[in-house]
C-alpha cells in the first residue's frame, strides 16, 4: 500500500511539472505583449537590418505568432489540468480512506508550495535567465552605460 502511495504522488508531482511548463514563455511582471513584439521588431531591425517595407510585415507575423502560442499554451494548461485530476481521481479511488486523508493532505501542500512560488515571481514564469544570458544581459547593460558616457 504504501508504495501505491507513492507511486500516486510520483505520478501528481509529474503531472504538476507538466502542467508548470506549458507556459514556460510568460512575460515578466508588468511587461505587456505589444512591449515584446516592439522588442522583437528592434532587435530584429538592428541585427538583420529590416526594411521599412518589412517592418509592418515582420511585426504582422510575429503578433499573430505571439497570438498562436498562447492559445497553444491556454489549452495545454486546460488539458493537463484535466488529466491531472482525471489521474488523482483514479488514484484516489484506489486507496483506503486513510490513504485517501494522506493524499489529500499531500495535494494541499503542494497547492500550497505551489501558491507560493508563484507569489515569489509575480505574474512571470520564475525560470530567470540562464547564466548565459545573464552574463549576456549584464555586458549589454555596460555596453550600454558605456555607450551613454
Amino acid at each position: 500500500m504504501k508504495r501505491a502511495a507513492l507511486l500516486a504522488v510520483a505520478l501528481l508531482f509529474t503531472a504538476t511539472m507538466a502542467q508548470a511548463n506549458c507556459g514556460m514563455f510568460k512575460l515578466a511582471k508588468g511587461k505587456k505583449s505589444e512591449d515584446w513584439v516592439q522588442k522583437s521588431i528592434e532587435r530584429m531591425t538592428e541585427k538583420i537590418g529590416l526594411t521599412e517595407d518589412q517592418v509592418p510585415q515582420v511585426e504582422a507575423l510575429v503578433k499573430e505568432k505571439a497570438e498562436k502560442k498562447k492559445a497553444v499554451k491556454e489549452e495545454c494548461r486546460v488539458k493537463t489540468k484535466g488529466l491531472v485530476e482525471d489521474y488523482s481521481g483514479k488514484i484516489r479511488a484506489l486507496l483506503t480512506e486513510e490513504q485517501q486523508k494522506k493524499f489529500d493532505e499531500c495535494k494541499k501542500e503542494r497547492e500550497a508550495k505551489m501558491e507560493e512560488r508563484k507569489e515569489k515571481r509575480g505574474e512571470g514564469y520564475g525560470h530567470g535567465l540562464s547564466p548565459e544570458r545573464k552574463f549576456k544581459k549584464a555586458a549589454e547593460e555596460v555596453k550600454g552605460s558605456e555607450d551613454g558616457l
